[in-house]
């Protein structure tokens, strides 16, 4: 019989910002720039307009060091499900909200290779 040992997935802390500096937010998470973790490339009218690569992160894990929530200008459209939140000062789309979920715009990550995020297409377009 062999046993199996569970190996600790590595954590990261990140953080980000706007381009103004206004709303800084920090979360926890597996690295995205390892090749392993899934970052999705939404094709919707909505992220291709604005160049939001989302990343999913827990609202449990999500917080603002700088600013609130409510602080940002909000967007919806189609559904409403998905709320899209904007800096007032600057423009940025730093997050997106639905159900429990925060997606962090990850050209808004300090230190985020972009080069080395492994990508998968989300249809959007015919899906949202």
């Amino acid at each position: 019989m062999s046993s199996q040992t569970d190996t600790p997935t590595e954590t990261r802390q990140y953080n980000g910002a706007c381009h103004c500096g206004k709303f800084k937010y920090t979360f926890p998470h597996a690295p995205f720039d390892n090749g392993e973790t899934e970052v999705y490339s939404c094709n919707c009218s909505s992220c291709t307009a604005s160049g939001l690569l989302p990343l999913r992160v827990p609202a449990k894990d999500f917080t603002f060091t700088a600013g609130t929530l409510d602080g940002l200008t909000r967007y919806t459209w189609n559904t409403g499900k998905y709320v899209h939140h904007f800096c007032p000062v600057c423009g940025t789309e730093t997050v997106l909200t639905y159900d429990d979920n925060v997606t962090v715009n990850a050209r808004t990550v300090a230190g985020l290779d972009l080069e080395k995020l492994k990508l998968k297409k989300f249809d959007g377009a015919n899906l949202l």
